[in-house]
């Protein structure tokens, strides 16, 4: 600010001759109380006030005061010592004024300070303060919080630290209190100086509470924690309700563990146990779940069919409990009768795999639907745990074949075979092979080494590596609407629409051909058995035995009537399989003949081009558009030992069939449930006990329950 001057207040002065100048009387008056009145500068200012110590990145504030003996308003100029300087606004005398500065280079500076009156008289420096600039040092990590109060839900806590910084930074503290709580930070703080927040928990259990710190720059590491355990009051959780998405209301006695789930909640976070009753007597007792968790219990129902009251009650962790108690029903059915049904559209077969949901393995029924959907439903539970999903879906005509680890290899019409994992809680595949044009309609087959062999409209039969590569393909003369099969001697057995049925060698080179007759088409899948007879029907009505490359000897059904069902290979060697004619056949392996009391009739409506199924206790499973049948292989002329009639209530699809010819054909698990899917849903019905898959060379669609399509799999 430019000072004030006498010559700046002084009017203009006339000039007499002679040179003496003649002053007005105004002026003559000002000059005398001037005269009377002499002007000193302002005192030199206090020694500037600020932090000695200052990092490169820190905006650093200092200030000073002085006094004018006249009473006049001052400025102040601050020297940095870096050629830099910042003057203020005028401010009365003994006020203190204050600048801010920051150094960008390490080292040391002196800082100054001189003020100007209103009037532009200046004092002379102050003392110079010396200021030493160095890089910032974030905070120590603030001490082990500390706490008072009292240790229970509802009720506050006080936590109290410190932290210091090397540089000399203010500090600000922050709290991690648990529970999803964190505070705010605190207001600047001198180094070293202690902080106090409180907080109020909801939940009880075990606290951890850590600090941290900042200088406005860098930020400390966490402290080490406070632990400290809070109590709730003595109050019973919320009432109980029975998960019936995740709960059975149907099973079978002597077979597998049903899972019982219940919720509740605890208005405190404790954790809780469920007991629950069967016809009030009988009780389980959970292991403990979160708050609002599901928890369950594991129960297996033993003797006759019976129809149990189901209800639960919870508990928390200190045994209060809630009275009121939720009912269900849960009942153990007869030979026969259906379990469960999943609705939606199936042209494939189910199989039968495992199933990881929430992280826990579970027995999966895995088919593919028609709206192009891997639906993987829990075989006990009767639930679907998911439904996967793919880019372009198409039908999955194909079925499932399950791998030694539980991968899903599985073909869709829109031209690419799919990998699909066992974590249900995913819904994307491990890999894909194909040329996205031509559907994979083969179910593949998996051999010991994990390779694969697929095919469908692309006239080709390729063999896979685990990995989804491919390791070499053969051309066939038409495209492949069976499923390749696997023998008890390592070749690859596949028929094709032009009537041919190929062994191809482990490396892809063509063992031998047979044709069955001229653009004779073969849905049939073929069957071998451990004499290396490979079994297979064909669509112009014959049975085929084929050993060594020739055709042994077939079996001509009436009226040549199509066979579109894969063969099967009873424990005596008899081979079964269904017609479009409506019958079950048996033939005698040796006479090449029907078994006495064969053929049987399923259905005077219906065709029946899905697998039989033979089972350890000498039944047979088979089925037409809508019912599943079980015979008595050695008593089929007193008709089917019961019949359940599949998609009620439902109601009716689309009809489609397994590689566009065949019906989905069943599968048995290890406690005798058979699974079988068709245009309406999924369904479970269960079977006689311990009627297990039969120990034969070949008693089922592509061999086994996994679908492998291989000789010898277990």
């Amino acid at each position: 600010m430019r000072g004030i001057y006498y010559s700046e207040l002084m009017p203009k002065v006339s000039i007499a001759r002679g040179g003496r100048v003649i002053l007005p009387m105004a002026l003559v008056a000002v000059l005398v109380v001037v005269s009377g009145c002499p002007k000193r500068a302002p005192a030199r200012p206090e020694k500037p006030l600020g932090r000695s110590r200052v990092a490169t990145t820190s905006l650093a504030t200092y200030s000073t005061f002085t006094t004018d003996p006249n009473q006049d308003s001052v400025l102040y100029v601050f020297d940095w010592g870096d050629g830099q300087a910042d003057t203020t606004g005028l401010l009365a005398p003994g006020e203190t004024a204050s600048a801010s500065h920051q150094w960008p280079n390490v080292g040391s500076y002196s800082v100054r300070a001189r003020a100007q009156d209103s009037k532009g008289y200046w004092s002379g420096w102050s003392e110079k303060l010396s200021v030493a600039v160095t890089v910032n040092h974030p905070p120590q990590p603030p001490l082990k919080p500390t706490h008072i109060g009292i240790d229970s839900v509802g009720k506050p806590i006080a936590f109290t630290t410190s932290a210091t910084d090397e540089d000399g930074d203010s500090v600000r503290i922050r709290f991690f209190f648990s529970e999803g709580q964190v505070s705010g930070f605190s207001p600047k703080l001198a180094s070293g100086t202690e902080h106090t927040d409180s907080v109020v928990y909801s939940q009880n259990g075990w606290k951890m509470v850590y600090a941290g710190a900042t200088d406005g720059t860098d930020t400390s590491d966490w402290s080490a924690p406070d632990s400290i355990y809070i109590l709730s009051p003595d109050v019973a959780p919320y009432a109980p309700a029975i998960r019936y998405e995740y709960t059975p209301r149907r099973g079978i006695a002597n077979g597998p563990a049903y899972r019982f789930y219940a919720s509740a909640l605890d208005r405190y976070g404790d954790s809780l146990y469920y007991r629950w009753y069967f016809d009030g007597t009988d009780s389980i007792t959970s292991g403990l779940f979160p708050s609002g968790v599901d928890g369950y219990v594991e129960w297996t129902p033993t003797g006759d069919t019976h129809s149990y009251t189901v209800s639960v009650r919870v508990f928390d962790v200190s045994g209060n409990t809630n009275p009121t108690t939720p009912v269900m029903v849960f009942r153990t059915v007869a030979e026969g009768e259906m379990l469960w049904g999943i609705p939606g559209e199936f042209y494939a077969s189910p199989a039968i795999g495992p199933s990881l949901w929430r992280g826990d393995a579970r027995t999966g029924i895995i088919c593919g639907s028609a709206d192009g959907y891997l639906c993987v439903v829990d075989a006990y539970q009767a639930f679907v745990i998911n439904q996967l999903s793919i880019l372009d879906p198409d039908a999955y005509n194909s079925s499932p074949a399950i791998g030694a680890d539980g991968t899903r290899y599985v073909g869709n019409e829109n031209g690419w075979l799919y990998a699909f994992g066992t974590d249900d809680s995913r819904d994307t595949f491990k890999w894909r092979f194909g040329n996205g044009l031509d559907g994979m309609t083969a179910t593949a087959a998996l051999a010991a080494d994990g390779s694969v062999f697929c095919g469908g409209e692309d006239q080709q039969i390729h063999k896979l590596n685990s990995n989804g590569t491919k390791a070499w393909s053969y051309a066939l003369r038409s495209w492949m609407a069976s499923s390749p099969a696997i023998g008890p001697d390592n070749r690859i057995y596949c028929c094709d629409g032009s009537g041919h049925i190929y062994c191809l060698n482990r490396d892809g080179s063509l063992g031998w051909e047979v044709s069955v007759g001229h653009l004779v088409f073969i849905t049939s899948s073929p069957a071998v058995a451990s004499d290396g007879t490979v079994y297979v029907g064909t669509e112009d009505g014959r049975l085929l035995a084929i050993k060594d490359g020739s055709v042994a000897w077939s079996y001509e059904v009436p009226d040549w009537r199509p066979i579109s069902s894969s063969p099967v290979l009873g424990p005596d060697g008899s081979i079964y399989f269904g017609c479009d004619d409506g019958r079950l056949y048996r033939i005698d392996r040796n006479t090449h003949q029907p078994v006495a009391n064969w053929p049987v009739t399923v259905s005077v409506t219906d065709v029946i081009s899905n697998t039989p199924l033979l089972c350890a206790d000498d039944i047979v499973y088979v089925a037409d558009d809508s019912s599943l049948y079980a015979f008595d292989v050695n008593d089929p002329g007193s008709g089917p030992r019961w019949r359940t009639i599949l998609g009620v209530p439902f109601g009716k699809g689309t009809g489609g069939r397994l590689s566009l010819d065949n019906q989905p054909s069943p599968v048995v698990d290890q406690y005798g449930i058979v699974y079988i899917a068709t245009s309406y849903g999924i369904f479970a019905v269960a079977g006689r006990p311990g009627g297990t898959l039969a120990l034969t060379d070949w008693p089922m669609f592509h061999h086994d329950a996994r679908h492998t399509g291989r000789f010898g799999a277990k």
